[in-house]
């Protein structure tokens, strides 16, 4: 059987860095990112301040595969993370990069072991903008100048109306049930000893 290991964080928290750091420094271990079955992010910003007004319950969303796979993987099964078309095989040790921890019942329940990295959100949205505005990104926002300035004030715009309040709640919603909090402004190595440890002990 396979542990989950659940890391959360907002967007510049350090969740995809943590993950593939973790998985190399484990061994027998694989990453599955919920970015990779939510289509939640693109819902038209209406709809997020509605779906906040409502009382953001994270289990409006049904991601019935990313829980199917959840449970496959544990099992010892292999599968195929959406939009991919690789095999993943059954490993010792998930490392599942999640927005919504154990919040989200119908994915979380399969987690054995949830990491919060604790972050200030300035710090994170600033690395966000970095990425995004890296001369040779691995996901470009625009061609030009131009059109990366309007992405960004779009990017921004959201961020003031919906984004910030959202990422408030999620801090407050999974810290709570986090088995492990990280301190985000520390180095990457620092990180995954601490993480390390905490696993080994707690799952072996």
């Amino acid at each position: 059987m396979a542990f989950v290991i659940g890391i959360s964080a907002p967007p510049g928290g350090g969740k995809s860095s943590l993950a593939q750091a973790l998985a190399k420094r484990l061994g027998n271990a694989t990453t599955i990112h919920f970015d990779a079955y939510e289509q939640i992010t693109s819902s038209p910003m209406h709809d997020i301040s509605d779906w906040m007004r409502r009382g953001a319950d994270f289990n409006e969303f049904d991601i019935q595969k990313l829980s199917e796979d959840l449970k496959r993987i544990k099992s010892g099964q292999s599968i195929t993370e959406s939009n991919e078309t690789f095999e993943i095989l059954p490993p010792h040790y998930v490392l599942f990069e999640t927005l919504f921890g154990r919040e989200h019942e119908a994915s979380g329940r399969f987690i054995d072991r949830l990491i919060w990295i604790d972050v200030p959100l300035d710090l994170a949205l600033a690395r966000k903008l970095l990425d995004f505005t890296d001369p040779e990104p691995d996901e470009g926002v625009g061609q030009n100048a131009d059109s990366t300035l309007m992405w960004l004030r779009g990017y921004l715009g959201h961020y003031v109306q919906a984004t910030r309040g959202l990422l408030m709640m999620q801090k407050e919603r999974i810290a709570l049930t986090a088995d492990l909090t990280l301190n985000g402004t520390l180095d990457l190595t620092t990180l995954v000893e601490q993480a390390t440890r905490d696993i080994l002990d707690h799952l072996g």
